[in-house]
């Protein structure tokens, strides 16, 4: 065997076994805190010092919730099915997130809700940060925004590994 062809092989098998051997390592579970802070990381930062909107409601009344468009997202095992939403600026959704899986999620998009108008499917308008899930339900959420942008979405549960369950909600 020629020496180059040798060491791709070791190279090869070099990899092989690093991906076998990461297959059978589980990371703990994370907080919806540290999970949120991990995505801002990754996809931008945020001031935390900033609160939800001063003007959620004044964008709420200048919205015709009447024409609210329906997203649907699945959460199956560790993913959101779409993984990137995408919505227009100033467009009423009505996200409905429907867990698939036999355990709870909490669904958080922090960011997302700080910066638009949210509220519970036909309620009034409200400062959240999160929502639960319980296993095999649909959770509903109304959001207009009127700052474009990528904004992260999580979901954690008592399983969630490293990153949990992640995707992004686009507004352009």
């Amino acid at each position: 065997m020629r020496p180059a062809g040798k060491a791709l092989r070791v190279l090869a098998m070099g990899i092989a076994l690093g991906a076998v051997a990461g297959c059978g390592h589980f990371h703990d579970p994370v907080t919806l805190k540290e999970a949120n802070h991990r995505l801002d990381h990754v996809l931008g930062t945020v001031d935390y010092r900033k609160e939800h909107r001063d003007d959620a409601g004044a964008l709420s009344a200048r919205t015709d919730w009447t024409r609210v468009r329906t997203v649907d997202v699945t959460i199956a095992d560790r993913s959101f099915l779409p993984t990137y939403l995408y919505l227009r600026p100033n467009t009423p959704y009505r996200l409905a997130f429907r867990n698939a899986t036999d355990r709870p999620y909490t669904v958080q998009a922090r960011r997302l809700f700080k910066e638009s108008a949210v509220r519970p499917a036909g309620g009034e308008v409200a400062a959240i940060d999160n929502f639960s899930i319980a296993a095999g339900e649909t959770a509903t959420v109304d959001v207009v925004s009127d700052m474009p942008g990528e904004y992260p979405l999580a979901a954690t549960g008592d399983d969630a590994w490293f990153w949990g369950t992640i995707g992004v909600v686009e507004v352009r």
